[in-house]
């Protein structure tokens, strides 16, 4: 997805290998799972309360949003890349030259780092 394209993962639905880029914008919401979704320049994933995101490569000027409830597992941010856990929870995210912020409430374990992680309190 690009140029202002979104995609919507609601209950039980289930996306896998998309790339979203450039203006685009995928939502995971309540019982939704994306998995392997490739988040690049411009575009953004949000995982909402009771979404679930698994494997998502989050690339240079790619942003990845983990709000309250939501979760997050295995995901690689590359270099420019930024992974940001408002409220939500993430385990075994890899930082590779990329950036993860912890906002209130957000957890992260497991984590493996030769980058910056940030905690901010909001």
């Amino acid at each position: 997805m690009s140029s202002g394209g979104s995609e919507y993962v609601y209950s039980r639905g289930v996306t896998s290998y998309t790339t979203v880029s450039s203006g685009g914008a995928e939502y995971v919401s309540s019982g939704g799972t994306a998995s392997d979704t490739i988040v690049s320049s411009g575009g953004t994933e949000i995982v909402f309360n009771g979404g679930t995101a698994v494997g998502d490569p989050v690339l240079s000027g790619g942003i990845e949003i983990v709000s309250s409830g939501g979760k997050d597992s295995g995901t690689i941010v590359s270099s420019g890349g930024a992974q940001k856990v408002v409220g939500g929870r993430t385990f075994g995210t890899v930082l590779d030259g990329g950036t993860e912020s912890l906002f209130s409430g957000g957890t992260a374990s497991a984590l493996s780092s030769a980058a910056a992680v940030t905690s901010m309190s909001i």
